[in-house]
């Protein structure tokens, strides 16, 4: 089977080792469920580094199914840093979520699509 692409996915380095001698669960991603189920990655090392100081190179054969990220919603990104200041269009955005508050399934995609393109 020929590689057609290579991708990237950063993780710390607790949920590192458990990849690398597991593999990925779809599944059992923690607070990422609520993107969807599925394996994140990025096509850069840069963007892939700021989710975690271990990056993990992950070869996408053909036949893969990839679900591309699209547009972020401007007046939603506005909107997000009134209610939860600057920090929220930041890769560890969940630290300025209050624990009694949640994003809705539009702000979460709108700051995902956002953050994939600053």
């Amino acid at each position: 089977m020929s590689i057609e692409i290579i991708y990237y996915h950063g993780k710390e380095e607790r949920f590192a080792c458990s990849i690398m001698t597991e593999g990925f669960r779809l599944g059992n991603e923690g607070w990422g469920n609520g993107w969807g189920n599925g394996l994140y990655l990025s096509g850069t090392l840069s963007f892939a580094s700021d989710w975690g100081a271990i990056i993990i190179v992950c070869e996408l054969t053909k036949g893969t199914r990839i679900l591309w990220h699209s547009n972020y919603e401007p007046n939603t990104i506005l909107y997000l840093k009134k209610e939860f200041g600057a920090g929220i269009v930041k890769p560890d955005f969940w630290k300025q979520i209050p624990r009694n508050k949640q994003l809705k399934r539009k702000e979460i995609i709108s700051l995902w699509n956002y953050l994939i393109n600053h």
